[in-house]
């Protein structure tokens, strides 16, 4: 094969990858356009369906794909080595995202989230340059404060975007996260906002409903 014959071949590698690398980020544009009360949403062209499940020992329902499973406390503490696990972890091996919950023995009245929206993002700030905070803002559901804090973070071999959000339930203090890749943001931003504001409250506390 000549010199020439290589250049060639390099192109059309290089025009074959461009191609499908706008396939990909128009799929993935298109998929952001679904929603997750829609009968089924495309998530990496794969179709998923979400269903609202109760997790009583919080107190709260919340929408998540039918396919998720709550990951078990001992599997959960093999994944956080570094101790503060999770007390309510959810997904599965198909979806690119994760719902992560801690129900905290923190007192923090409802009407105290947005003040301690802003203590969180101090503390995740003095982590250091491996961390960029990219929104902070308070939203509300009902009587339901919730403030949310999305920041990205970085390891030796990913970079991960976290979808922080913090509650109050009966002036306790539940602190969530919902991640995936970084370079899934523009796909996914869209969606996780839809799973934290289907948040609602529930009285019964009997026990988590997935476990």
């Amino acid at each position: 094969m000549s010199f020439m014959d290589e250049e060639i071949l390099k192109e059309a590698r290089k025009i074959a990858e461009a191609r499908e690398k706008m396939e990909s980020q128009k799929n993935m544009e298109l998929e952001s356009e679904g929603s997750i009360y829609d009968e089924k949403v495309m998530i990496m062209g794969k179709p998923v369906r979400f269903e609202r499940r109760k997790i009583d020992e919080i107190g709260i329902s919340i929408m998540m794909p039918t396919d998720f499973d709550r990951i078990s406390p001992e599997l959960t503490r093999m994944i956080f080595p570094a101790g503060n696990p999770p007390t309510h972890y959810y997904g599965c091996g198909d979806i690119q995202f994760q719902i992560m919950m801690n129900h905290t023995n923190h007192k923090v009245k409802n009407e105290q989230i947005p003040e301690f929206l802003k203590l969180s993002e101090k503390m995740i700030t003095t982590v250091g340059p491996r961390v960029t905070i990219v929104d902070r803002k308070n939203a509300e559901k009902e009587d339901l404060k919730i403030g949310i804090l999305s920041f990205v973070s970085r390891a030796l071999d990913t970079t991960a975007f976290n979808y922080h959000f913090y509650f109050s339930i009966d002036d306790t203090l539940i602190m969530g996260n919902i991640m995936f890749p970084s370079k899934y943001k523009k796909r996914f931003m869209k969606l996780v906002e839809e799973v934290v504001m289907s948040i609602e409250r529930e009285e019964e506390n009997e026990g988590d409903n997935l476990s």
